[in-house]
């Protein structure tokens, strides 16, 4: 049976960045801290300016509130927005190009992470492309944290957030929507509509490989769409997109949604939608509401401490990848406040990439202690401990039995800190996956975990998986292929396609596994083989190119095929090799195995104690007299008693048959 891995993704989903840090700039800012209703703001600059936007993105959200009131707005992840008062102090903190500069033309970006979410821009001669960037990405935060990002389509994703990224407001109760995207406008002037069946079929992972001009091309006809569906008919179709959504929502198709929906085909639609494009005139909404789009609330304000300031500058750092910037400014933090606990807990998790998993305890410990202490700094130690059971390439078959006690307990108290925070629930079930126990009790946390946040695809192959354990395959597969369809990048896509193929391998297994014998396979011995599966957990900061992720595949299975064989026991021996044939006679049956180094004879009485494990989808396997038609690679176990007369080296016990990739016996 072949084992495959099961990857296990990041704790933070990131940007690879690099830059230096300017250390000594910042020790002559002057910090504030403000909350609004829905955001956490910290910045270096005026107190004016920072509430200035606070007031802007809440306003940006309220529209949306009011025009989509079928999307979830309420997130568990905390949202903190950094405002750098100049160009100066944001540089090192911008993404950067390939070369490992900042890249100049960005003014502001939206960072959203499993843990937390953070928006950086500077006020420094601040325009509409300060926010522009922003408001697609928390167009698609709104709508990935509605729906998930595997059921709702790209074109609508994508479509709505080139949409309302030209967002404009004038004097706090004024609203332009469908600005001109000129960029879009020329794309579309210039080449063909690509028909809407193929351009509705497009999904996110086909998007992610097209060429720049393909997806320029998708990008402009998404925007035109999206124009076309919000201002077609008088403005008229709002109660259509909001059908669309629900019946998205709901499980429908994208198809069946579209056409309930709109109550149209997708060739009646293309039609229209040339016409649209072809007469070149946009018109954009003005809408005047009655009251001021002000906040509920007003934003509160006050100073902040530099030390407090850098546990978040040095928590954005670790959430890009950027370990050793982030330690540099946790590192000044804690130095100022050794008691910080934001400072202390990312500490820790800085020391974990870099393998110092007592330090990062220690700092954990720490935090833990502090009467502040809340749900991340207990989630983070239990991080912590998953990631010290792990070998250096993230992979895991089991945890020690008092390591997983203590990885459950401390998220069990992140939960009762926080029981809306999903990642808690997620590594619980991750836990119960790995030592193959509690499956029932994690099937409910991580649909727990899907109820806080819809969609999410890691969460969707976690259940998978765990439906696998408990047989349900049709239920496995069909949530792993749902995941496979719609991924986009290529490690979640390989996540799932990993996934299904040990829900195939355990169904094969036990569709025709029938009990000790000549021909068959040992039940047990099976059961021992798929039960062990090891797991690999990547690294927020790790590249992971496609030669990367074939090598961590191979190397997943490799391992759990090593961990899955027969051990020896006491008087027992392993060979690796080609057992190449199987010779009956009247007293005894001998087992012809030829190593890299001799060929050995094993005998048996019988078929009957044989262990026979296969770790190779072999469906016709028989293990017989005679049997053997071409040479079978595997693990041979046995009991050395030499026979010289009958040229015999021992009694055989098991075999275990393994893929040609496996080179060495662990």
């Amino acid at each position: 049976m072949t084992h495959k891995s099961i990857p296990r993704r990041s704790l933070i989903a990131f940007f690879i960045f690099a830059a230096a840090l300017a250390l000594p700039a910042a020790a002559q800012e002057q910090w504030t801290s403000a909350r609004s209703a829905n955001f956490h703001l910290i910045g270096n600059g005026k107190e004016a300016e920072i509430k200035r936007v606070a007031t802007r993105l809440e306003q940006f959200r309220e529209v949306f509130v009011q025009l989509f009131p079928s999307l979830k707005y309420t997130s568990q992840v905390p949202t903190t927005v950094i405002v750098f008062r100049n160009e100066r102090s944001f540089r090192p903190f911008k993404p950067q190009s390939a070369d490992g500069k900042a890249v100049k033309w960005i003014a502001g970006y939206f960072s959203a992470r499993e843990d937390a979410n953070y928006i950086v821009l500077s006020t420094e001669g601040e325009t509409k492309q300060t926010y522009q960037t922003i408001y697609h990405e928390y167009v698609h935060y709104l709508v990935n944290n509605s729906f998930g990002r595997s059921k709702i389509p790209p074109w609508f994703n994508e479509g709505l957030a080139e949409y309302y990224d030209q967002f404009e407001i004038e004097g706090d109760i004024r609203v332009k929507l469908g600005v001109i995207n000129n960029n879009h406008l020329y794309t579309l002037q210039n080449t063909k509509l690509i028909p809407l069946r193929q351009f509705f079929s497009i999904d996110y992972f086909t998007l992610n490989q097209q060429g720049g001009h393909s997806a320029n091309i998708f990008y402009a006809q998404s925007w035109a769409l999206m124009h076309y569906l919000i201002h077609g008919k008088g403005g008229n179709r709002a109660n259509e997109i909001n059908a669309y959504l629900n019946a998205i929502d709901k499980g429908d198709p994208p198809a069946t949604a579209f056409r309930s929906a709109f109550k149209m085909e997708f060739e009646e639609m293309e039609k229209e939608l040339r016409r649209y494009v072809e007469r070149r005139s946009y018109q954009a909404f003005q809408i005047t509401f009655k009251n001021k789009l002000a906040v509920d609330d007003p934003v509160k304000t006050e100073p902040m401490t530099l030390a407090s300031a850098n546990a978040y500058l040095g928590d954005l750092l670790l959430g890009s990848g950027r370990t050793e910037e982030a330690h540099a400014r946790l590192a000044e933090s804690l130095a100022a406040e050794p008691e910080n606990v934001l400072a202390n807990s990312s500490m820790g998790m800085a020391k974990m990439r870099q393998r110092q998993f007592a330090e990062a305890k220690g700092y954990l410990e720490k935090a833990r202690r502090a009467e502040t202490a809340g749900h991340l700094v207990h989630y983070r130690y239990a991080y912590v401990l998953s990631r010290e059971a792990m070998d250096t390439r993230g992979f895991v078959s089991r945890y020690p039995d008092e390591a997983a006690r203590t990885i459950r307990e401390s998220l069990k108290k992140a939960i009762a800190a926080n029981p809306n925070f999903p990642e808690s629930y997620s590594l619980l079930a991750f836990i119960a996956l790995v030592q193959d126990d509690e499956i029932d009790d994690a099937i409910g946390q991580i649909r727990t975990a899907l109820r806080l946040s819809p969609g999410n695809e890691n969460y969707i192959l976690d259940l998978a998986g765990l439906h696998g354990r408990k047989r349900d395959f049709d239920q496995a597969k069909k949530l792993a292929e749902s995941v496979y369809n719609s991924a986009q990048d290529p490690y979640t896509r390989a996540r799932a396609q990993s996934v299904l193929q040990n829900v195939t391998d355990l169904q094969l297994y036990t569709e025709n596994a029938s009990g000790p014998g000549p021909g068959s396979t040992s039940e047990a011995a099976g059961e021992r083989g798929l039960r062990r599966q090891t797991v690999v957990m990547l690294d927020a900061d790790e590249e992971l190119t496609e030669e990367k992720l074939k090598e961590l595949t191979a190397a997943a299975e490799i391992e759990s095929i090593n961990e899955a064989l027969r051990k020896p026991k006491d008087g027992e021996k392993r060979i690796l090799g080609h057992l190449n044939a199987i010779e009956c006679a009247r007293d005894n049956i001998a087992f012809v195995v030829k190593s890299t180094d001799a060929t050995i004879r094993l005998t048996s009485k019988d078929f009957q104690g044989l262990e026979l494990t296969s770790f190779v989808d072999m469906p016709d396997l028989q293990i017989g007299c005679g049997t053997i038609k071409q040479p079978l690679w595997a693990v041979v176990t046995y009991v050395p008693e030499e026979d010289q007369k009958k040229k015999t080296a021992g009694r055989i016990i098991a075999i275990d048959i393994v893929p040609d990739k496996v080179k060495s016996i662990e």
